[in-house]
């Protein structure tokens, strides 16, 4: 969840209502964006595999990340030319109204925007809720490790099969081990 549908959820179960999240949004995102602009850093075997499928493949982000923590990811990382603005999806602030994963509408609007249908795609995620969203709105996933700490793997794996992921890998570069083949042969575009 994003930290809008967090700050809610926990206040909720507190007892706390008409509180004003807005500040805390902003500082969160304000805080949160500044260091991973700052820490974050390229993982050469995720940016040759996302090479690698972008050129079989549209690539497009589908986030409860707000669009300005994204942008400040992927410069980090070196993904800007791979993962351009115009193909990020944030269910914080693509949307009317503010959402989270699982909540499906975020892959909803993406497929829209993109003029796929669900089924067209591939989520991949990390996260019980991406996958949980992903699968509401008809899009078929695989649930992809690399960035879970490895003493987390075996559950988090389990949990990603159980909520619907269709297989689980270690890493991007594995995903695209499986798919070029299969997109080389097929002319996928």
């Amino acid at each position: 969840m994003n930290f809008r549908s967090t700050a809610r959820t926990l206040a909720e179960q507190a007892g706390v209502t008409g509180v004003d999240l807005e500040p805390w949004v902003a500082e969160e995102r304000r805080a949160v964006t500044e260091h991973l602009a700052r820490t974050l850093q390229p993982h050469p075997p995720t940016q040759a595999a996302l090479t690698a499928l972008a050129a079989h493949l549209e690539l497009a982000v589908v986030s409860s990340s707000a669009l300005a923590r994204l942008a400040a990811c992927f410069t980090a990382t070196g993904l800007d030319a791979l993962l351009p603005p115009e193909r990020r999806y944030s269910a914080e602030d693509s949307l009317p109204v503010p959402t989270s994963k699982p909540d499906p509408a975020v892959y909803a609007h993406a497929c829209a925007q993109l003029g796929i249908a669900p089924e067209q795609g591939l989520a991949v995620e990390d996260a019980v809720a991406g996958v949980r969203s992903a699968v509401a709105a008809g899009c078929p996933v695989v649930g992809n490790l690399l960035f879970v700490l490895p003493e987390e793997r075996a559950e988090r794996e389990a949990a990603l099969l159980a909520a619907g992921a269709l297989t689980v890998v270690s890493s991007w570069a594995e995903l695209a081990d499986l798919l070029l083949p299969v997109l080389a042969g097929a002319g996928a575009r």
